[in-house]
């Protein structure tokens, strides 16, 4: 929930820095997805259609969210599922990224595409971080 969240950044904001939190899933630039919550939390997933166990979220353009001429010092993506729909929609983005994070989830991105399709933002070395057999874990640097 949000109000945890800013529990939990309460200390960032403490030390002068800002914070701006937005609702919404991310790799689609509009639109809506469905969220499915899963018993486990890592274990929430971005699926096509919708059931009980589902709820609509609507798609965030970054975008338009970030601007267009803001350098990114740091992203990370763990958008469980939707790693394919921001690799195509956000290459602009990636390419005014200094490091980048990503989680890749087998089977919706499998890590050597993720990887391939990160590096074409040009980015110079990569490191796995946690490989899971199913999921990721994979830093970018230029």
């Amino acid at each position: 929930p949000i109000y945890e969240l800013r529990e939990r950044m309460a200390k960032v904001l403490q030390n002068g820095l800002s914070i701006k939190i937005v609702h919404g899933l991310v790799g689609e630039k509009k639109g809506q997805g469905q969220l499915q919550i899963a018993t486990a939390e890592i274990k929430n997933s971005v699926v096509q259609r919708s059931s009980s166990h589902t709820f609509p979220v609507d798609y965030v353009d970054l975008d338009i969210l970030l601007g267009a001429d803001e350098r990114i010092n740091l992203l990370k993506c763990d958008i469980e599922g939707s790693e394919v729909a921001f690799l195509k929609n956000y290459i602009s983005l990636l390419k005014k990224t200094e490091i980048a994070v990503f989680e890749f989830h087998e089977p919706a991105c499998p890590c050597e595409t993720g990887i391939a399709d990160v590096m074409k933002a040009g980015f110079t070395n990569h490191t796995v971080l946690l490989d899971h057999g199913n999921m990721w874990t994979v830093l970018f640097q230029r």
